[in-house]
């Protein structure tokens, strides 16, 4: 039997998360958010965040840039290297078969260090809604990124999969 490790760090998703999979035994709930650093980290929440009950978590992000989250709207949060993180589900329980990365612009750092490493060699599809758009700033970095994905097809790195 396959696992699931889902990694998610607002109270409200999980709330939902756990509801929708209670009846699941290999689903995995961790409540964190995802880096490139093992870290505390400021979690900028959505304009109108307490507003929004079934979707309290859309659009906030750790990424103090981003231009959908309040910067006066604050709450401290644990954040999990990734890449640490999946090497170690790895070693543990073998080919990871599907990876779903919506993390509102931490991405970007994240898919730079799978990049440095094997990882992808690992991982049978991994889809990312990247949010380019909102850090225009960065966009050479997303286009390195879109590169390494189309001359690497092996990778099955999808972007922008939305």
């Amino acid at each position: 039997q396959r696992q699931l490790k889902m990694v998610n760090s607002l109270q409200q998703t999980k709330l939902l998360t756990q509801t929708a999979c209670a009846d699941y035994s290999n689903i995995t709930l961790h409540e964190q958010a995802c880096g490139v650093r093992n870290e505390t980290l400021q979690l900028f929440r959505s304009e109108g965040f307490t507003n929004k009950e079934n979707a309290s978590s859309l659009a906030s992000s750790v990424v103090p840039d981003n231009k959908r989250a309040a910067s006066d709207d604050t709450v401290p949060v644990t954040s999990i290297n990734l890449i640490e993180f999946l090497q170690d589900l790895i070693a543990s329980h073998g080919r990871i078969v599907f990876l779903k990365i919506d993390i509102e612009g931490a991405e970007l750092e994240i898919l730079e260090d799978m990049i440095k490493t094997d990882i992808f060699e690992n991982i049978g599809a991994t889809v990312v809604e990247t949010h380019e758009w909102l850090f225009k700033d960065k966009k050479p970095r997303y286009r390195v990124i879109e590169t390494y994905a189309k001359d690497n097809p092996q990778a099955n790195l999808y972007l922008d999969w939305i």
